[in-house]
């Protein structure tokens, strides 16, 4: 018995199953969550063949619980993915991102336009490599010692990830197209999230970062509210006194001690109840290269500068660098006709740019 997702795009009469579920002696992350599929197999020869026909499948009138991180999957006519096929892109390389041009000639801004002397961090993400893969998800976990919240948080829409994967079908119903867009703090130079903290937890540093002051945030949330991407994290409970493993809030367990601060990255501050949180673009990391190259008086250079979620990518689709370094992959990528901004209509001015998916559709 397992429980049915209706997935776009799935070919009607058959289902897909994950492997690696069901296990019964896994310990307390993997003992008997989902069903074993592997029991399905049929051999083929020396290897095993990976589908089979069945008699039939019928319901069972039961009910079951998912707990999801995304509900909607349409962009309802909003061009937050921009698309081209590749011959448009041969015969023109800014095909499907004319809103980009059309947009710049309307966009006025209450706000005086800021300087960055030194640098301007910002980061590109190429959505025609982008496969969805969610290592930067787990990378950004790791690094950043975000809290496991565990299913029934998540299910109360308390999830914690800095970074996550949207995914929107496109195209014909019956047989639709996917598109993965990863979206984290935009690092926006107009950020609509300072204007209402109250006590200036959130503010822009000399070198475009939007920061957290943790030990000023008294938990308002209104900048979770007005942020128009919805990237920043609040604490609903004291996560880091939590037991990891499953009914993690119930099982208080003690961070402090020696064998299981081991998990946290001793660079990275580990926030309490009551606080917002968001990426950082891995601060810690730029610090380390600025000193570093202090130390060796030089400058920084373009390819020591790495957040995890650039660094894990295995397609390469995340550039990470500083934009007023002409000579840097961010600055050459800023120049392609394929770049342009989440929301742009609202001019939050984002140093986090996509660049437009291109589909070679006769492959």
């Amino acid at each position: 018995t397992v429980p049915v997702h209706i997935q776009p795009g799935q070919a009607y009469g058959t289902a897909g199953i994950a492997l690696g579920y069901g296990r019964r002696n896994s310990g307390p992350v993997g003992k008997d969550v989902g069903s074993d599929a592997w029991r399905l197999l049929e051999k083929d020869g020396e290897n095993l063949r990976f589908y089979r026909t069945v008699g039939g499948m019928s319901p069972t009138g039961g009910k079951y619980s998912f707990a999801q991180t995304q509900t909607h999957h349409s962009m309802e006519g909003r061009a937050l993915v921009r698309e081209a096929d590749l011959p448009a892109y041969k015969a023109d390389p800014g095909a499907g991102n004319e809103m980009h041009t059309k947009v710049a000639e309307h966009l006025e801004s209450l706000y005086d336009e800021r300087e960055f002397k030194h640098h301007h961090w910002g980061m590109a993400i190429d959505l025609s490599t982008c496969t969805g893969c969610a290592n930067c998800v787990i990378a950004c976990q790791a690094e950043n010692n975000i809290p496991v919240v565990g299913k029934e948080e998540v299910q109360r829409v308390h999830e914690m990830h800095w970074l996550r994967v949207d995914r929107y079908f496109t195209g014909d119903e019956e047989d639709p197209e996917v598109v993965f867009q990863p979206v984290m703090c935009q690092h926006c130079d107009n950020a609509p999230c300072e204007n209402v903290c109250p006590v200036a937890a959130t503010n822009s540093s000399s070198e475009g970062l939007n920061q957290m002051v943790y030990n000023r945030c008294i938990g308002t949330r209104y900048c979770n509210n007005n942020c128009p991407y919805k990237v920043r994290r609040f604490n609903w409970f004291n996560y880091t006194e939590a037991g990891t493993l499953s009914g993690n809030l119930r099982d208080k367990a003690e961070m402090t001690s020696d064998l299981r601060r081991l998990v946290l990255n001793p660079d990275v501050t580990v926030r309490s109840q009551g606080v917002i949180e968001k990426c950082s673009f891995c601060i810690q990391r730029i610090q380390a290269s600025k000193l570093k190259a202090k130390a060796e008086n030089r400058g920084i250079k373009d390819e020591e500068l790495q957040t995890a979620c650039s660094q894990s990518c295995p397609a390469n689709s995340i550039v990470f660098g500083d934009m007023n370094d002409p000579g840097s992959e961010i600055s050459k990528l800023m120049a392609s006709g394929r770049r342009y901004n989440l929301l742009e209509e609202i001019y939050t001015k984002p140093s986090v740019h996509y660049l437009t998916k291109i589909r070679n559709k006769k492959v």
